[in-house]
């Protein structure tokens, strides 16, 4: 596993605007004290997974923020609703099924914590996500 895994708390913006409730969930997230992890949010999805983008915004974010210890290298991310979840994880199921990467689901935050498998999940999506699963 992951020592201290970097978690990105995604919001539809990187600012904190009272007008968008999940940045200001994210923010209030991101300023409880979290063991064994960095947290931060809000971020967008490009800055959570990509150093590019991370390059690209650098200009208009803030030098000495705590956003760059999770920026662009994310290991977790944490969807602010139900909706926004299920949209990303069927956009990252379409990019498995092209071999683009690997998935592997389980909610946690519930007792017991599950293994998330779907009707259209493939082979190797469900073995990564049971192999996770039964790691925990």
């Amino acid at each position: 596993g992951i020592a201290v895994p970097k978690v990105a708390l995604l919001a539809g913006n990187e600012k904190v605007i009272q007008a968008l409730p999940s940045t200001m969930l994210a923010n209030d997230l991101t300023d409880a004290h979290w063991h064994n992890a960095i947290v931060y949010g809000p971020l967008s999805l490009d800055l959570a997974i990509d150093p590019e983008s991370v390059e690209l915004k650098k200009e208009t974010l803030p030098d000495d923020s705590p956003m760059y210890q999770v920026a662009g290298k994310a290991d977790i991310l944490v969807c602010p609703s139900l909706d926004s979840a299920n949209i990303l994880y069927k956009v990252i199921m379409e990019i498995v099924k092209y071999g683009l990467g690997t998935f592997a689901g389980v909610t946690v935050g519930v007792n017991p914590s599950c293994n998330s498998t779907s009707r259209a999940y493939h082979c190797r999506a469900i073995s990564s996500s049971t192999a996770s699963f039964l790691r925990k």
